[in-house]
């Protein structure tokens, strides 16, 4: 959680980051352990969000593997559509932190 944290200060440094105990590393757990954060971070992916903001959730790769059967790599941004919490999300695509930059330069231009 430390390194989560860590990051989203890092990149956002003028936003006060929320550090939620139910989103913890959830890699060696038993499944009933795994239940209630993979629960939580449906809910998170699930609840919309006000028009014209967005939310940033920083996560461990094992968290999206038992919610959704997908790990991706250190540093990957996965971009999600909420769709309320009946409906769940919608995955919409992965960009590796190799891609970053370029996106970056391609957002000033």
């Amino acid at each position: 959680m430390c390194r989560a944290r860590e990051s989203a200060e890092a990149a956002f440094p003028t936003i006060t980051s929320l550090t939620d105990p139910r989103l913890i590393y959830l890699g060696n757990f038993t499944d009933a352990e795994k239940a209630p954060i993979v629960a939580r971070t449906r809910q998170l992916l699930s609840m919309p969000v006000p028009s014209g903001s967005n939310r940033l959730v920083l996560a461990h790769a094992p968290n999206l593997m038992d919610l959704m059967g997908y790990f991706p790599k250190e540093g990957t941004l996965v971009v999600f559509r909420p769709l309320g919490e009946a409906a769940g999300f919608e995955y919409i695509a992965s960009i590796p932190a190799a891609q970053w930059g370029e996106l970056l330069r391609q957002g000033q231009k």
